[in-house]
């Protein structure tokens, strides 16, 4: 299908080195207690309005004013061969970016150039293996839990002196 493209994908080669470890990630911390979240653009190549919008808040100098802010351009192997004439083609690499992202993909041993970048920016948004009480963070794989699996954790872990008996999470 021929269709017209009438904007044009930002340049975004200054926010390779972002300090956070991961090329095109950037980690914003405030210092102070709050949230983090997570803004990413380009999940896939041909879809760069994300990455516009990344470009103005760098552009800004946008920051956080409590927790930290990350700032991640995704799928950038496949934007990197965007093309107006055939920009269907650089909506991915080897699959599509939002079907990686399963455990069964991710903990696997199938390859991809989609899969590897998941697997890369995945620390990016996965809390560190820190707190010894949180039930998220004793789930050394990072899954999503069952009740049941939950609770059979919350069995395992040692409650701490003046905290509830119900597991908690970080």
């Amino acid at each position: 299908m021929k269709y017209r493209i009438e904007i044009s994908p930002p340049d975004i080669s200054a926010y390779r080195k972002g300090g956070s470890g991961v090329e095109y990630v950037h980690l914003l911390d405030s210092g102070k207690p709050g949230p983090t979240v997570m803004v990413q653009a380009l999940t896939h190549g041909n879809e760069f309005t994300g990455a516009i919008a990344l470009d103005f808040l760098f552009k800004e100098k946008v920051r956080p004013s409590k927790g930290k802010l990350i700032l991640a351009f995704a799928n950038v192997a496949a934007f990197a061969r965007f093309d107006f004439d055939d920009p269907d083609r650089s909506r991915y690499i080897d699959e599509d970016y939002n079907r990686v992202w399963g455990d069964d993909a991710l903990l696997g041993s199938r390859d991809s150039a989609e899969l590897r970048r998941a697997r890369e920016l995945r620390p990016s948004w996965t809390p560190p293996i820190t707190c010894s009480t949180c039930i998220r963070c004793t789930n050394p794989a990072g899954r999503s839990w069952s009740a049941d699996r939950v609770q059979k954790a919350a069995r395992k872990v040692p409650p701490t002196p003046g905290a509830s008996a119900r597991p908690r999470t970080c």
